[in-house]
């Protein structure tokens, strides 16, 4: 039994009976075996009944404990397997390795721990070695690929489910996940009647990582060059971050105190990486909480391309898959400090946002779903014009023109420039000129979207001052609708609007209308106008109430002015032919005063 020949005698005869009892084929091309301490088989293959590989091992080697078979106390000192492929497959319900478990008495379930003999493993040495998972009942193939791995356990105690591991390094870790539309019969919801998308994970225990309940410790666990990929069937790519088409390379990740106890992974986190979008993690690090429906980030530093985000992130989900699907499915929380972010690193996961060119510092509280947004104690700096402090939340994203806003601003200011860089569908609005508000600060209220709001608050800009309670529509090509109260001690509205023969005023009423423009303006006024300046002429102390339809004014009006005292009821044409009858009467009521009042 010394010698190699009758080793492999022995071997043959071994392998012979199995390959007959499992109905399989099970070879062993060489075997070595030291009395009674080593062991060393080279080209071990196992197949499936469908003539597929399930193992093959170029080299396997064991070192272990001397006359181990009489002793209560078991030590694997070194497993050593070389250029090994692990192959799980199934078309149906079943593995097709199943009927090995079956033979051996497994059946994928954790047995009782108590045993009257103990085994524990201190070093593990792998080298190129794949495992690949093909689950066309489930659609999804899993491809797990090792350059190398050494491990060093202080005890890897198979009895009582525990392990102390010094140090694990693997290097060129490559894992791949594949989706596509599997065999298994989707489940229908009672309810809604629609399908249900089948769970990949089908162990019995309420544990979806770790059913048998092991608790591992390890000073340090170390990946070095590795590359992650999860793609979906039929799916073409875009050029930017795509949660359908994941290639995460260049990964280099150090966990050191790494505890596993139940299905909760905690860990101190260092990690670099790229994506193919160009997103890149230039340094991460961060105290890890991980299980299957959570991951969180605390004490946390990220430094990408162009941004450093600090201090605390959480995402929560149903199950790892909804990650292919980050702006509905991720419910995300998130505490930021003195976090600096910039646009071009969002816009690898929101394209639209990529005319932004705006580096944004953050503080405050989120939480929810990219699509439906909530911050608390938010404060944002865009650049050195755009400042944002308050209360908002977001629901629409990332089509900024289709999000709903609601937004409680202690204090808001922006420029123009700024602003259309943000949201450029502004630059389209001609009336009112935008353009002519160089600045802009705000504080109160403002609710719905970009085109459809209403705002209550203060604005201060360098046309004026005005407080609102106010609803505005800025419909795609079409005059501007509003209503709502209005209060101004002093505005340059002709600049607004464009229009040379208005100067400013000052007004405390209410309006309902559309249009601002001479040619399409049609509105209700109702208020008080302590002055307007029209034609150069500074007119006091007015009240109106009435409608005001292009140049045509319906309603009551009173002027109480040094130069003009005027009360009426009736209709006013202010049209610029001076034979107008409506213009003459006004003329003549107002003391011939036409030339003071530049008429």
């Amino acid at each position: 039994m010394q010698s190699p020949a009758g080793q492999n005698y022995l071997s043959r005869k071994i392998t012979a009976r199995l390959s007959r009892d499992l109905n399989t084929r099970i070879t062993a091309q060489n075997v070595n075996i030291a009395l009674f301490n080593r062991v060393s088989l080279q080209g071990v293959l196992i197949e499936d009944r469908q003539q597929d590989t399930i193992l093959y091992a170029g080299s396997l080697n064991l070192r272990i404990t001397d006359w181990f078979f009489i002793k209560d106390k078991i030590e694997l000192k070194y497993i050593g397997l070389d250029n090994a492929v692990i192959r799980l497959q199934r078309d149906d319900s079943v593995w097709r390795h199943q009927f090995i478990l079956d033979y051996f008495g497994g059946s994928g379930k954790s047995q009782n721990k108590s045993s009257s003999t103990e085994l524990n493993l201190k070093k593990v040495v792998l080298n190129h070695v794949r495992i690949e998972q093909r689950d066309a009942w489930f659609g999804r193939n899993m491809n797990i690929g090792i350059g190398s791995l050494n491990l060093d356990a202080n005890y890897v105690d198979f009895n009582d489910l525990d392990a102390d591991i010094e140090k694990l390094v693997i290097e060129q870790p490559d894992f791949l996940i594949y989706d596509y539309a599997g065999k298994r019969p989707r489940k229908t919801n009672a309810n809604t009647g629609k399908q249900k998308t089948p769970v990949a994970i089908s162990n019995d225990s309420t544990l979806k990582w770790n059913a048998a309940g092991w608790v591992v410790n390890a000073k340090l666990v170390e990946l070095k060059n590795g590359r992650f990929r999860s793609q979906r069937a039929g799916v073409q790519p875009s050029s930017w971050f795509d949660g359908r088409y994941i290639d995460f390379h260049d990964i280099q990740t150090r966990f050191e105190s790494v505890n596993w106890t139940d299905d909760t992974i905690k860990a101190n986190m260092f990690l670099s990486t790229k994506e193919r979008s160009g997103f890149e993690v230039k340094k991460m690090g961060a105290s890890v909480f991980v299980n299957p429906t959570e991951m969180v980030f605390a004490k946390m530093e990220i430094r990408t391309n162009n941004s450093v985000i600090r201090d605390y992130y959480r995402m929560s989900f149903d199950d790892f898959s909804a990650l292919n699907d980050y702006i509905h499915a991720v419910q995300m929380e998130g505490n930021f400090d003195h976090s600096e972010i910039d646009s071009d690193d969002i816009a690898f996961f929101a394209p639209a946002l990529s005319s932004w060119k705006k580096n944004i510092t953050i503080n405050g509280r989120i939480r929810g779903t990219v699509d439906d947004l909530v911050a608390r104690g938010l404060e944002i700096e865009a650049g050195p014009n755009s400042y944002l402090n308050g209360d908002i939340s977001l629901t629409g994203l990332p089509d900024i023109n289709q999000t709903f806003i609601d937004f409680k601003a202690n204090e808001f200011r922006t420029t123009y420039e700024s602003a259309v860089t943000i949201v450029p569908a502004l630059a389209k609005v001609t009336t009112p000129d935008l353009r002519k508000l160089a600045y802009l600060r705000f504080n109160g209220s403002f609710t719905g979207f970009i085109r459809d709001f209403v705002t209550y608050g203060t604005f201060q800009t360098n046309l004026g001052n005005v407080k609102t309670d106010l609803n505005m529509k800025l419909p795609a090509g079409n005059a501007p609708v509003y209503s709502g109260t209005i209060e101004s001690d002093y505005f340059k509205l002709g600049e607004l609007l464009n229009d040379k023969q208005i100067g400013a005023l000052a007004i405390k009423g209410s309006l309902k209308g559309r249009g601002f423009h001479v040619s399409n303006r049609n509105a209700e006024i109702d208020g008080v106008i302590p002055f307007v300046e029209y034609n150069d002429y500074k007119y006091n102390n007015i009240k109106v109430k009435g409608r005001l339809d292009r140049k045509l004014f319906e309603g009551e009006a009173a002027i109480q002015d040094p130069e003009v005292s005027l009360a009426l009821n009736g209709l006013i044409d202010y049209k610029e032919s001076p034979s107008d009858r409506g213009k003459e009467v006004l003329m003549q009521l107002m003391k011939e005063k036409q030339e003071i009042l530049n008429l």
